[in-house]
């Protein structure tokens, strides 16, 4: 609820900021503040796992997930991000998905839900606020599931602690949503009543006439330039969805294998 209701909040303070201090002041800023966070707790995760761990195998596991994450995060932002303000997607997802865990206990799961939650968080956002981003934006809605990879990669660092699994029907919702989702979008897009892009549509509302319209704009090309030369790509509807369930299937199927320990 936070994070939708805070969603444009925080992009409206980023701007103010960047028109006090000026963009490459604050997005140089932006860009050391995540480097050093992420060397920061990449030593004091590896030199505290080393002293303290009694099995070796459980703390190479840990640490090789704690650097996918950071490697999937550096991936996401070389690729998708087009102003430094989105960072903020890998430590808020992060946070989300430590709780997450805590709470659930099931490590796969954590990340679904927090998924599923990312996904909702864009979804409301963009039918609230299309003006703001004239599409569906999966882009965020996959640096939200590279943060919630971070929470859970840092949980399993810190607590040397393998994998969790709670094999209990409640604790599957996560995989039925995400899963839901994808097969709901899919079967909009093949009956028409989603629409992958719709330029020509009024941009004020993203559901009309009975169809909810994923983009007000063309995607092509495949990479774009922002004023200052940065490149990036924005995911089409079919790439988003797509990725995200193999991304979510992925992540299952590492946990499985990480619960033999």
């Amino acid at each position: 609820m936070f994070n939708v209701l805070g969603h444009q909040r925080i992009s409206k303070f980023y701007e103010g900021i960047v028109l006090s201090w000026g963009r490459k002041n604050v997005e140089r800023l932006l860009v050391i503040i995540a480097v050093f966070g992420f060397f920061s707790l990449t030593i004091w995760i590896a030199v505290g796992s080393l002293k303290s761990s009694e099995k070796l195998s459980r703390t190479l596991k840990t640490l090789g997930f704690w650097f996918v994450s950071i490697l999937l995060c550096f991936v996401a932002y070389s690729l998708l991000i087009c102003s430094m303000v989105e960072i903020v997607h890998f430590p808020q997802y992060a946070l989300l998905a430590l709780w997450g865990i805590v709470l659930i206990g099931d490590t796969a799961k954590a990340v679904s839900i927090v998924t599923f939650l990312g996904i909702l968080d864009e979804t409301v956002n963009y039918i609230l606020h299309p003006r703001f981003t004239p599409y569906l934006d999966f882009n965020d809605m996959v640096l939200n599931f590279c943060g919630a990879i971070v929470g859970v990669a840092f949980y399993h660092a810190v607590t040397q602690k393998a994998f969790l699994r709670r094999d209990h029907w409640i604790f599957n919702v996560g995989y039925g949503l995400i899963f839901a989702v994808v097969a709901l979008f899919t079967v909009g897009i093949l009956t028409g009543i989603v629409e992958l892009e719709n330029p020509l549509a009024d941009p004020a509302r993203a559901i009309q006439n009975g169809h909810f319209i994923l983009s007000f704009q063309h995607f092509e090309p495949f990479w774009r330039y922002t004023g200052s030369g940065i490149k990036y790509h924005i995911m089409a509807p079919v790439e988003g969805i797509l990725l995200l369930g193999v991304l979510t299937s992925v992540v299952h199927a590492v946990c499985e294998i990480g619960t033999r320990d």
